[in-house]
């Protein structure tokens, strides 16, 4: 009878406090500082090392690159697919160049399974 009670008090103590649920799409919701979201390419610093890509513990990353005149790498290709990834942050911590960031954007949809492998080079920021 006693935990009764005090889960009845629980339940009424919490009726009376304001609501924290924060109206989506009107309200934009805090986000952390170190939140790990989308992950952005800044292509003038990868040197197409392949180290992300080994780093990734699921295999969502597949690179291909060039070798130029110069016999430099020149990278060609970077997908991610986001059906896969668990967003651990391995691949930014590997690269050695600073040229892959997690962003604070989380808002990744796709209504078919071929859009979840996104091409990062075509979807390129500037530093």
């Amino acid at each position: 009878m006693k935990g009764i009670a005090r889960g009845m008090g629980v339940t009424f103590r919490y009726n009376f406090k304001p609501a924290v649920t924060v109206q989506y799409p009107e309200e934009r919701p805090v986000i952390e500082e170190r939140f790990r979201g989308h992950h952005h390419l800044i292509s003038e610093n990868c040197i197409a090392c392949n180290l992300c890509a080994k780093a990734c513990p699921v295999d969502a990353i597949e690179i291909s690159f060039v070798k130029d005149e110069e016999k430099k790498k020149v990278l060609t290709k970077y997908e991610l697919d986001i059906g896969v990834c668990i967003w651990c942050g391995l691949c930014v911590d590997a690269c050695p160049k600073d040229a892959l960031i997690m962003s604070q954007d989380f808002e990744l949809y796709a209504c078919e399974r071929g859009e979840m492998k996104r091409n990062l080079l075509a979807e390129e920021i500037h530093a």
